[in-house]
């Protein structure tokens, strides 16, 4: 005698199905909890324990907020050179938008040790720009920016809507990355909000200096959802 089909097989089987049958393509967002669990006539738990096993199989993509998405190749950013999320976004076939979070001077001291600039108190204030990174739709990247007042002395007149502060940069001169720092952590309530990550789920973080003209021209953090990217090399 056969086992019986538990519930929650049976939602994931219907999913597998219509991701198979082209229903729902990579990328696209799938049918809602709500939906399924009047479809199946289950409990929302049962729906929930279908969809969470699907994503850690990297089927499925779960997005706090905005809902589930048919996986598509985890993004990989080569370790050979840092390059612009934009660019590697475009690369994928995929739209890319930026949501500036501020731009102006800062008084970070560390910002200013690391750009080798004189303290805020004395004068030498540094710039800086949050910017959030989206991939079609979904937030894939936080960027945290500082950069030299003197190489740059337009950058808080940009809006960044069009060009990413990266692209700025390099078209204002040319940068050489210096070094770059790769970790796991956790994100304050902040980063994590803007990505809408669940509580506990780690980023992955990229540190990164670039210099011009014999000096550090800019120095910054990219946060990632550890679940939604990776890095290669």
């Amino acid at each position: 005698m056969s086992k019986p089909t538990l519930p929650y097989e049976q939602v994931k089987r219907y999913i597998l199905k219509c991701i198979a049958d082209g229903i729902w393509k990579r990328g696209e967002l799938t049918s809602s909890e709500h939906d399924l669990v009047r479809q199946f006539g289950v409990a929302r738990m049962t729906v929930s324990r279908a969809l969470d096993e699907l994503a850690r199989e990297r089927i499925l993509t779960r997005v706090k907020g905005i809902g589930t998405f048919v996986s598509v190749q985890i993004p990989e950013t080569t370790l050979v050179e840092i390059r612009d999320i934009k660019n590697e976004i475009l690369a994928r076939g995929h739209h890319h938008r930026t949501e500036v979070l501020e731009i102006g001077a800062s008084d970070d001291p560390d910002a200013h040790a690391d750009l080798q600039l004189s303290s805020p108190g004395e004068g030498g204030r540094a710039f800086r720009s949050r910017v959030v990174h989206f991939e079609n739709d979904v937030p894939l990247q936080v960027e945290d920016r500082h950069v030299d007042p003197i190489l740059f002395p337009n950058y808080p007149d940009r809006d960044f809507k069009h060009e990413t502060p990266g692209e700025y940069l390099a078209r204002c001169m040319s940068l050489q990355h210096t070094g770059f720092q790769l970790s796991s952590r956790l994100p304050d309530d902040s980063v994590r909000r803007l990505l809408r990550m669940e509580v506990g789920e780690p980023c992955l973080t990229v540190r990164y200096q670039a210099s011009a003209m014999g000096c550090t021209a800019t120095v910054a953090m990219l946060w990632h959802p550890g679940s939604r990217f990776s890095l290669s090399g």
